[in-house]
């Protein structure tokens, strides 16, 4: 059994005591009160702790998943840049056999501009596909880094907030245990005939 639920019975059984009763009674008002502001003002430094381990973890998980983002986001831009790098290619490739076949052949003139005019078409079109395929994974992406900031802000943010227990209301209620106290004193020497003082 804890003091705070003794506190009572042991109030009772002092006032009877004489004079020193009232202030046994009001001593142990006052030690009541302040180990249940301790263990208020303990419990809530616990749960600020469990608080601000939660949000770093929670922080910690939104950073990992940023970077795991960034690293798509640097791997999606290295292989635009290679299927760029291989339609370019491609396309020089296709133009030399172009001019070297037209060559050989004695073909010249609009037949082989149109030629080549389609093989630089064709890488032109590849290349706005990928940059246009790179841009909206950058923008999924993005809108991506800002749910998981959301979540994060979120989830801290509906976080119970510590109560901490108020020391102007501990010091009320024992100074209310004292009061009392003393007023079951008079009241007890009021019966009896007996004067304070």
């Amino acid at each position: 059994m804890s003091i705070p639920a003794i506190a009572p019975i042991l109030k009772t059984a002092f006032a009877g005591i004489g004079q020193y009763g009232s202030a046994i009674s009001a001593a142990l008002g006052v030690g009541s009160t302040a180990l249940q502001y301790s263990q208020a003002n303990a419990q809530a430094q616990i749960q600020a702790q469990q608080n601000r381990e939660a949000n770093d973890r929670a922080r910690r998980n939104m950073i990992e998943d940023q970077d795991a983002m960034t690293r798509m986001e640097m791997q999606e831009r290295a292989a635009a840049t290679q299927k760029i790098n291989q339609a370019q290619l491609d396309s020089a490739r296709t133009e030399a056999t172009a001019r070297v076949a037209a060559g050989a052949g004695g073909v010249s003139g609009l037949s082989v501009d149109a030629l080549l005019g389609d093989i630089f078409g064709n890488e032109a079109a590849i290349r706005d596909s990928v940059n246009q395929n790179l841009e909206n994974t950058g923008a999924q992406l993005q809108s991506e880094r800002r749910s998981l900031t959301r979540g994060y802000e979120n989830t801290i943010n509906t976080r119970p907030q510590v109560q901490k227990p108020s020391f102007l209301g501990a010091a009320l209620e024992a100074g209310t245990s004292v009061m009392g106290a003393y007023k079951d004193e008079l009241k007890l020497r009021n019966k009896t005939g007996n004067n304070i003082g």
